[in-house]
């Protein structure tokens, strides 16, 4: 199980480094909780400048609430999220 994880975040990691030309759409995906300490740090710390960055305009920012969102497309992502920074 540990290994399947691994190679599935591999591949999430690879699909958000590939240059732009080879990949139609990119994004980084934040997987949220409520009560996350690391979640309100982002939020403090980094989400307010975030849309103004070059990364940002190469990956956009999606952010999944794991305590509220119903999307059906969104389950496969947050049984693979880890409870912990990453």
């Amino acid at each position: 199980m540990a290994l399947k994880n691994a190679l599935i975040a591999a591949l999430l990691l690879l699909a958000t480094v590939l240059p732009a030309g080879m990949v139609e759409a990119s994004e980084l995906v934040m997987f949220e909780r409520d009560g996350c300490a690391w979640c309100a740090r982002w939020n403090r710390e980094i989400a307010p400048g975030y849309d103004k960055t070059d990364e940002a305009k190469l990956l956009p920012l999606r952010r999944i609430n794991m305590d509220h969102d119903k999307n059906p497309a969104s389950r496969w992502h947050r049984r693979c999220a880890s409870r912990r920074p990453s």
